[in-house]
C-alpha cells in the first residue's frame, strides 16, 4: 500500500472535491443571511418536519432547514480550513489535552454502562484510555464491550502515532454496506461532534497510516432518524465501513486566531449544533454549542466576542426548551443577555421560560423590550397580546381568591359562631364563679358551726 502523506489539513480538506467521483454531488455553498450572522449553508435540504426553526419561527420551507450533516461535514471544512489552518500550530496545547481528559473521565463511565440500553447516547468523549477493546472473534475487536462497535484491524499503521482530540485527521472512508456513504479524503478535527460517533471513536484507536473494518450498530451511525441525505441509510440501519487513517494534522490554536477565523470556526459549529437540532438530538446540540464556548475567553471589552457567544447561548436556550427544562432556558437566556443586551432572540427565551414558569408579569415586560427593539415585528407584538392576555387571566383568578376570603371573613354564618361561642365561654365561666363562691360558702358555715 502507498504511504498517505501527512498533508496539511487545508490541503487535505481541498481535496475534498474528488467527491464527485463516488456519485454525490459536490453542489457549491451558498451564503444565508440570519438576524444574528453569515452562516454557510449548502444547497442540498433537510427533510422537513415542521419543528421551528432556532429564532422560534415556523419553517416555512425545506430551504429554511437546511443543515450540514454527517454526510457533509467536510464542505463546512472547506468553506474555513483555510483561514483557520493558518492559525495551527503544534500538538494539542496542554489546556485542551485536561480538558478532553476531564470530560472523558466524566462521561466514559456512563457510556459504557448505558451500552445495553435501547436509547441512543452519543459516546463523542470516550478517549483511547477508557476503551477497553474486546476480541470476539476472526481478529474483531469490541470497542465498547457492547457488541454496538468492533473492528478488526486490516493494515497496520505506518508508525505508533495516534491522534487526540482537538486534532485535524484526515481519513478515508469506505461504505461496504449500503455503498453510498464513502470518501476518498475526508478531513475533520476530532472531539466536536462533526462526524458520527462510530467513525469518531474507531479513529481514536488508529495509528497513523491503519486501516480497518468497522461495524456500527444505528446508535453509532444515523440513529433513529437515518440519513436525510441518502434515503437508503434507513432510520435505525446498522453500518459497515473501511476506514483509513491517512494522516494526522496538528491543533488550531484558538487563542490566537483572529476574530474573524475564530467567528468562522464556531460558525461551523453552529451550523453542527443545528444539524442535530433539526434531528430533535438536542443533547448533541448542546454539547456541540458549549464545545465553541469552550474554546476561548471572553474579554470585557470585546464586544463582537459577546455578540458572538451570546448567539451560541441562545441557541443552548432554545435547545432546553426543546427538553423542556424552562430553568435552565432562563439561565442561558439570561447569560446570553448578558453577554449582549439587544439579543432579541434570547430576549424570546427568556420571555418563553417565564411564561412556562408562570411568571406572566415579567414576561410581559421581557417582551416589551423585546418590542421597543423590533416595534415591525408582527412575531414579538402577537407574543405580547398574548402573554397579556395571560397575566389577566392570573390577575382575575387571584382577585376572585382575594374576594373568596374577605366574603368568607364577612359571613353572618361566621359572626353567628362566634358570637355563640362567646356567649358559651361566658355561661361556663359564670357557672364556674357560682359553684366555687357556693363551695366557699360551704366551708365557712361549717367553720362557724364547729
Amino acid at each position: 500500500m502507498e504511504e498517505a502523506s501527512s498533508t496539511p489539513p487545508a490541503e487535505a480538506a481541498r481535496s475534498v472535491d474528488s467527491l464527485s467521483s463516488s456519485g454525490r454531488s459536490n453542489d457549491g455553498l451558498r451564503m444565508i443571511e440570519h438576524d444574528d450572522m453569515v452562516e454557510v449553508w449548502n444547497k442540498r435540504m433537510a427533510v422537513s418536519s415542521g419543528e421551528p426553526s432556532l429564532d422560534g419561527s415556523a419553517l416555512a420551507s425545506d430551504d429554511e432547514r437546511a443543515a450540514f450533516s454527517d454526510s457533509e461535514v467536510h464542505k463546512g471544512v472547506v468553506a474555513t480550513e483555510e483561514n483557520i489552518a493558518k492559525q495551527v500550530k503544534g500538538p494539542s496545547s496542554d489546556a485542551l489535552e485536561v480538558e478532553c481528559e476531564a470530560e472523558a473521565h466524566a462521561r466514559a463511565d456512563a457510556a459504557l454502562e448505558a451500552g445495553d440500553h435501547d436509547h441512543e447516547h452519543h459516546h463523542e468523549d470516550v478517549q483511547v484510555d477508557q476503551i477497553e477493546s474486546k476480541p470476539v472473534e476472526d481478529g474483531w475487536e469490541d470497542v465498547l464491550g457492547s457488541g454496538h462497535l468492533c473492528r478488526q484491524i486490516v493494515t497496520e499503521g505506518r508508525t505508533d502515532k495516534k491522534p487526540r482530540k482537538g486534532q485535524y485527521v484526515t481519513v478515508r472512508i469506505e461504505d461496504t454496506l449500503t455503498h453510498v456513504d464513502n470518501y476518498p479524503e475526508l478531513t475533520f478535527i476530532l472531539g466536536f461532534g462533526m462526524v458520527i460517533d462510530a467513525w469518531e471513536m474507531v479513529v481514536l484507536l488508529m495509528n497513523e497510516g491503519e486501516k480497518c473494518k468497522v461495524r456500527a450498530s444505528s446508535r453509532f451511525a444515523y440513529g433513529a432518524y437515518g440519513s436525510r441525505e441518502d434515503p437508503i441509510i434507513d432510520a435505525n440501519q446498522d453500518m459497515e465501513y473501511t476506514i483509513e487513517l491517512l494522516s494526522i494534522g496538528d491543533s488550531p490554536t484558538f487563542t490566537t486566531m483572529s476574530f474573524e477565523e475564530f467567528a468562522e470556526f464556531v460558525e461551523m459549529l453552529k451550523t453542527r449544533g443545528k444539524h442535530y437540532f433539526n434531528r430533535e438530538d438536542y443533547d448533541k446540540a448542546v454539547y456541540v454549542y458549549k464545545r465553541s464556548m469552550d474554546l476561548r475567553d471572553i474579554g470585557d471589552e470585546d464586544i463582537p466576542m459577546k455578540k458572538l457567544f451570546s448567539v451560541v447561548r441562545s441557541n443552548i436556550a432554545m435547545c432546553y426548551a426543546k427538553m423542556g427544562e424552562y430553568r435552565t432556558v432562563k439561565e442561558e437566556a439570561e447569560a446570553a443577555l448578558d453577554l449582549d443586551p439587544s439579543n432579541v432572540k434570547a430576549m424570546l427565551k427568556r420571555a418563553q421560560a417565564l411564561e412556562k414558569l408562570n411568571e406572566f408579569e415579567d414576561a410581559v415586560e421581557q417582551l416589551k423590550e423585546a418590542c421597543d427593539l423590533e416595534p415591525d415585528s408582527s412575531h414579538i407584538t402577537r407574543e405580547l397580546n398574548r402573554v397579556k392576555g395571560l397575566l389577566r387571566e392570573q390577575r382575575a383568578v387571584e382577585r376572585e381568591l382575594y374576594k373568596r376570603m374577605m366574603a368568607g371573613l364577612d359571613d353572618p354564618t361566621v359572626h353567628r359562631n362566634r358570637r355563640m361561642s362567646f356567649q358559651m365561654r361566658y355561661l361556663m365561666l359564670s357557672f364556674f364563679v357560682v359553684m366555687f363562691a357556693m363551695f366557699f360558702h360551704f366551708l365557712f358555715k361549717m367553720f362557724r358551726e364547729g
